[in-house]
């Protein structure tokens, strides 16, 4: 359940049941798995991206206030470096017809981006916390 003011004193509030998966191995393109959490088919980028094995956690909704909400979190190791994990986020939401996209459009892209780096100061912290 979450809930955003999202303009002029409105509030928009959500609840979705999740189901989440993790993949040690990672998924391969064109796996079913990695096509149903909403991960694009055609995954384009730097080949030391693409060949780089990943760790795969993929989420779908089983019910709640979206038509649509799926996606993955990939991490992969030593892509930038020895001790470095990059972290890729896809996601796939469709809301109900009767909410106004453009009122929360940016509010979704602004939490994903808050979810990522709150992810990363995580790791950061965890990774001083074990060097000392």
């Amino acid at each position: 359940m979450g809930a955003q003011d999202v303009a002029l004193g409105a509030k928009f509030r959500a609840k979705c049941l999740m189901e989440c998966m993790e993949f040690i191995q990672g998924l391969k393109r064109g796996s079913p798995e990695l096509k149903a959490a909403g991960f694009p088919e055609n995954i384009t980028g730097p080949r030391e991206l693409l060949d780089t094995p990943s760790r795969d956690i993929t989420f779908r909704m089983l019910e709640g206030d979206f038509q649509q909400f799926q996606g993955v979190w990939r991490m992969q190791q030593g892509v930038a470096g020895k001790n470095t994990t990059r972290l890729s986020y896809a996601v796939t939401v469709s809301p109900m017809r009767w909410l106004p996209v453009r009122l929360v459009q940016g509010r979704i892209e602004g939490e994903i981006t808050s979810n990522l780096q709150a992810v990363r100061a995580y790791a950061e912290n965890l990774k001083a916390q074990r060097e000392q």
